[in-house]
């Protein structure tokens, strides 16, 4: 969502659908720290711009850094289609257990 895939028209539809039909007044939303890291112009242009969408639906969001479940080594691009009746079948970790075990890797999760 936060890459190239980025669908504004798709993120205003469905932000407003969950304060209009299902009645959220709060999002939990994930970042990804490699997105960060290719592009922090672009990922902080995307995040402004998802922020401002969400303040126009009355929505308030809970911003997440880090995350350790599924998929261990996240990777930039496209990602895998999900698996069918498998519950984030493709969600990948946050910062990823490569970065995680690379302790020189750290300061840049610092920041």
């Amino acid at each position: 969502m936060w890459q190239d895939t980025f669908d504004e028209e798709t993120i205003k539809r469905e932000l407003y659908w969950a304060n209009s039909r299902l009645k959220m007044n709060a999002l939990r939303v994930f970042l990804h720290v490699l997105v960060w890291m290719d592009n922090p112009n672009k990922f902080f242009q995307r995040l402004d711009r998802f922020l401002n969408i969400s303040k126009a639906n009355n929505l308030t969001i809970m911003l997440v850094l880090f995350d350790e479940c599924w998929n261990p080594e996240p990777k930039l691009g496209i990602q895998p289609e999900p698996i069918p009746g498998v519950h984030n079948s493709q969600w990948v970790r946050c910062p990823g257990q490569s970065l995680v075990l690379n302790k020189t890797a750290w300061p840049i999760l610092s920041q």
